[in-house]
């Protein structure tokens, strides 16, 4: 569609909501701290002594009496398989929180370039926009007018309008350059697509 804007639209909302609670992978590896902090948990709790209770009755006609069972156990864990077991997943549970804390550093790493990328690409934008942008199209009316009056010949209007059209491809790549940080932005607050 050739009516469509070229500039990708950056709301205020895109990059104000980008926050480590925002991000998915964040939240994934928050996730990852949980599971393991209660992986430790019930390693700790199989160390446990186990305290069972039970009862039944059964009767095998209705003529006899019932026979009636009751039962009460506890069940000791071997001391040092339990130990080795918690101190496993107290290291599951410290590498989770190190990649988080790793990731959320990377994170924080990450969206202050981009955000310094794209003031750049902004700029760079707004130049093209607000002054290269008329140069160019000054140019290529100039070259048109001289051409059809007849002041220039036509490998001189194709070597006057030259100028004009890198600096219209320049712009494109600036464009496209923006598009990629505003998409890369977005993708990190979870809000691309």
């Amino acid at each position: 569609d050739s009516t469509a804007a070229f500039v990708a639209p950056l709301l205020p909302a895109d990059t104000a909501a980008l926050s480590p609670e925002s991000n998915p992978t964040l939240g994934l590896l928050r996730q990852q701290v949980a599971v393991s902090q209660q992986q430790t948990r019930v390693e700790q709790l199989r160390r446990l002594p186990d305290l069972r209770a039970g009862y039944f009755q059964q009767s095998i006609r209705p003529e006899y009496s019932r026979l009636q069972v009751g039962q009460v156990g506890l069940a000791l864990p071997l001391l040092g398989a339990g130990r080795a077991r918690v101190a496993a997943a107290r290291v599951g549970e410290q590498v989770a929180a190190s990649q988080l804390a790793y990731a959320s550093r990377q994170l924080g790493t990450q969206v202050r370039t981009l955000r310094q990328q794209l003031r750049r690409a902004r700029a760079a934008l707004d130049y093209y926009q607000q002054t290269a942008l008329p140069q160019a199209r000054l140019i290529l009316d100039t070259a048109e007018k001289t051409f059809r009056a007849g002041d220039i010949e036509y490998v001189e209007y194709v070597v006057n309008t030259e100028p004009a059209w890198q600096i219209q491809g320049n712009y494109l790549d600036q464009v496209q350059r923006y598009d990629e940080l505003v998409f890369s932005l977005q993708a990190l607050a979870g809000a691309g697509e």
